[in-house]
């Protein structure tokens, strides 16, 4: 009896995570595009607003960046730092009051 060629359907890889307080309280893997798009509909409502980034002024040397991560480029060019994120991390800590110094330099935010 020969075989017959089934042809398999992948099974889309959507998943929806649901948060409360950045716990996590369910968990949903492969949801079918269907389910996906209507649920995107219902929540659409409630969506934040995306977080526009701030731009960084380094204090010593008066430059301002775009962003805490285009700073962070900068240390990681100059051999201050390995990782972007860290970096961008640190000076965001800066800004927010959390460290005083991040790579030997103050940070602020700056308003547009």
């Amino acid at each position: 009896m020969p075989k017959e060629n089934k042809k398999k359907t992948k099974m889309p890889k959507y998943y929806i995570t649901i948060r409360e307080n950045d716990k996590v309280i369910g968990s949903y893997s492969r949801i079918r595009i269907g389910l996906l798009t209507t649920i995107i509909k219902v929540l659409e409502p409630f969506k934040t607003s995306p977080v526009q980034p701030k731009k960084v002024m380094c204090i010593e040397t008066e430059r301002i960046f775009k962003n805490a991560s285009e700073a962070a480029k900068l240390l990681v060019e100059q051999r201050k730092s390995k990782c972007y994120i860290g970096a961008a991390n640190a000076i965001k800590d800066v800004c927010k009051g959390r460290k005083k110094t991040a790579y030997g330099y103050k940070w602020k935010f700056v308003e547009e």
